[in-house]
């Protein structure tokens, strides 16, 4: 079975990569990317959502199916199935298919335009993960005790990451906002924290999964962790809005007059953002204590209750703030 499966994940892999080449090539001779079913393909893979850190996603598509190609190579010549080769390969391909299906709702929900060769490679990253999960066994989190500490250390290092970017974010927003407006360079320096947000998100999302394979049922009984997944989810539902619906506007953020003139941003959208930003400040603080707290004993609804407060309270402060900025701005 194993043999089958390697030689379905290389095949797969090569025709990933040859999509993102032909992505690649296409930009970098500066053709426009013609779709054969007659979508706007250009308009997704020039998008500003076409590259984090200023690597084009191309160029880490092509380097995620080479490494895939190479390590099933490897894992089919030297018969190498063990548990942390395996737990390798898993998190790879997961983190990709993840990945994906982020792609995919820019594409659906901000860009509003359908590039077939992009829908290609996250239906192959998709196949390759499935692919890749074939070989565990019904009871996987026996696979994964043996890595508890580090899946925790990744754990945390995910939740410090969260953390310290949101709280970044935070004091240069407010920094920014001196002049009562967002330049483009102070956006794109948002933008990149934001990106390193998503990896700690990442880190957290992965290694809960295969923390959670090992104990389901304790980690299931304990409101802790529930509360704790129940923020996580909060972060990735608000992180998406603020990434696809404040995050692009930024710049045309303004709190004089004239902002009437710009569609889209102009009070509404000012105390969307900040509710927005309160709401994941507060969480990402609440993951991370709960997550340090060990032996906390207190019923689910009255931590939810708390976090449900907390969220309130954050969202009722930024709003009283974004007024006395408007306020501030205006002269009064």
């Amino acid at each position: 079975m194993y043999t089958i499966v390697h030689a379905l994940i290389l095949l797969l892999s090569f025709v990933g990569f040859a999509i993102a080449f032909h992505i690649f090539e296409k930009k970098r001779v500066k053709k426009p990317l013609i779709c054969p079913f007659r979508s706007n393909c250009d308009t997704v893979v020039t998008s500003n959502y076409s590259q984090i850190f200023g690597i084009p996603l191309e160029r880490m598509g092509m380097a995620y199916y080479a490494l895939v190609a190479v390590l099933h190579v490897v894992a089919f010549l030297a018969d190498m199935h063990t548990p942390v080769f395996r737990l390798l390969l898993l998190v790879i391909s997961g983190g990709a298919f993840f990945f994906s299906l982020y792609l995919i709702s820019i594409q659906a929900f901000v860009l509003k335009q359908w590039c077939v060769w992009c829908l290609s490679s996250a239906l192959i990253s998709t196949i390759i993960f499935i692919l890749t999960m074939v070989g565990f066994s019904h009871d996987v989190g026996l696979l994964f005790v043996p890595y508890i500490k580090l899946l925790t250390i990744a754990h945390l290092l995910g939740a410090s990451i969260g953390v310290g970017g949101a709280t970044v974010t935070d004091i240069l927003f407010f920094k920014f906002l001196k002049d009562y407006r967002i330049s483009e360079s102070e956006a794109e320096v948002m933008k990149t924290i934001s990106s390193a947000i998503w990896i700690g998100l990442a880190l957290i999302v992965i290694s809960g999964i295969f923390l959670f394979a090992i104990k389901p049922d304790m980690l299931l009984a304990t409101p802790k962790f529930v509360v704790k997944m129940i923020g996580v989810l909060v972060i990735i539902v608000n992180g998406y809005f603020l990434n696809v619906v404040v995050q692009p506007r930024l710049i045309q953020m303004r709190f004089t007059n004239t902002d009437e003139v710009v569609p889209h941003t102009g009070a509404r959208f000012r105390r969307k953002a900040f509710a927005l930003g309160a709401i994941s400040i507060t969480s990402w603080y609440v993951i991370f204590i709960l997550g340090a707290l060990r032996g906390l004993m207190i019923n689910f609804w009255l931590l939810l209750g708390i976090y449900v407060v907390l969220i309130a309270l954050g969202i009722t402060g930024s709003q009283i703030y974004v007024r006395y900025l408007e306020k501030k701005a205006q002269g009064k």
